[in-house]
């Protein structure tokens, strides 16, 4: 499913289009009209729930574009929201993209807290504690404070369940950026797909056992998810940058000086620090060449809807190609 195609543009700000996803706003339609007479909270809920999660997907399109990378549209849909963002296949870029966009909601609740505090001097520990059901601060006497509390609660909540190590939430892709460099990245992807997919069945047992069907549909997708980014790291698909996979794949510092204990000989000439480097990267480019091909013509036979998750990537990944490639074009021929 395409999920751009299915949503409506609000804006853009920051270079960056804000899109709301058709069952997003089927959603708050059935939330307001079940809420009652308490439509009026139910909807002040909403807004705030919206705005944080707007946020949150900002600090990682402003997190990509701090590490070179790009990002130009935003979703927002049932499940919460996904930033189309492209940052450098390397442990720190990805780190750094995907952890911007929960300490967006840890700034916003340090500065809502303090707010609280400074206001009531009130304070509980029981408030942070994860899925606490407490949703007023303690000592709240005015409405904007019991509102602030909720706004508090939501990006607590948001912190904490997007921090839970299932793929491909935040908690899950932070997994990998962490694993990456001593694993790397075939084998941090495979592992923290596979915690993805644990993760995934037990968000739909207990949706089960809860009654919960939010849940059952998080569990589902994350798991889907989690499995796909497994294939693609199973049959090689996932691949990271060559500049940063050059000096991985290099000699290591032992073999180079013949093993820890033994006793390194002064090189004859200039060492390669990455033998064979330039073939394989020839030899990537011309596959990576060949399947694109292979998936135009399957797009021209039967359609973009017949494309896999998989060749979705692949087809995005050389369309940023091109338009990398035609940016240094206009940027050359303006310097001369």
């Amino acid at each position: 499913m395409d999920f751009l195609n299915s949503a409506v543009p609000i804006g853009r700000w920051f270079d960056v289009t804000v899109r709301i996803h058709v069952l997003f706003i089927l959603y708050a339609g059935f939330r307001l009209f079940g809420a009652g007479a308490e439509w009026r909270d139910e909807a002040i809920f909403i807004t705030m729930l919206f705005g944080v999660v707007l946020l949150h997907e900002f600090g990682h399109c402003f997190g990509a574009r701090s590490v070179g990378g790009r990002a130009h549209d935003i979703l927002l849909w049932p499940l919460g929201g996904l930033a189309f963002a492209e940052a450098p296949m390397t442990p720190w870029a990805q780190f750094v993209t995907v952890a911007a966009g929960p300490l967006v909601n840890v700034v916003l609740a340090a500065g809502t807290a303090a707010l609280l505090f400074a206001t009531t001097g009130d304070f509980s520990p029981r408030f942070f504690i994860p899925f606490s059901m407490m949703w007023y601060w303690p000592g709240s006497d005015s409405e904007w404070q019991l509102y602030a509390g909720m706004f508090l609660r939501i990006n607590l909540l948001l912190f904490w369940f997007n921090m839970l190590p299932v793929f491909p939430m935040d908690g899950g892709q932070l997994l990998r950026a962490i694993l990456w460099k001593p694993m790397g990245l075939r084998s941090a992807t495979m592992l923290s797909a596979q915690v993805g997919i644990v993760g995934g069945a037990a968000f739909i047992v207990y949706g089960v056992m809860n009654q919960f069907f939010m849940l059952i549909i998080l569990g589902l997708f994350g798991a889907s998810s989690a499995w796909q980014q497994y294939v693609a790291a199973r049959h090689g698909h996932i691949q990271e940058d060559f500049g940063y996979a050059s000096r991985v794949r290099g000699p290591t510092l032992r073999q180079r000086a013949g093993g820890w204990l033994g006793r390194r000989e002064a090189p004859s000439g200039p060492v390669n620090p990455n033998p064979g480097g330039w073939e394989r990267r020839a030899a990537e480019q011309a596959e990576f060449s060949a399947e694109v091909d292979r998936i135009l013509r399957k797009v021209h036979e039967h359609g973009i809807a017949s494309l896999s998750y998989i060749e979705r990537q692949k087809l995005e990944r050389h369309s940023a190609m091109l338009r990398e490639g035609e940016e240094q074009e206009r940027r050359m021929r303006n310097e001369t």
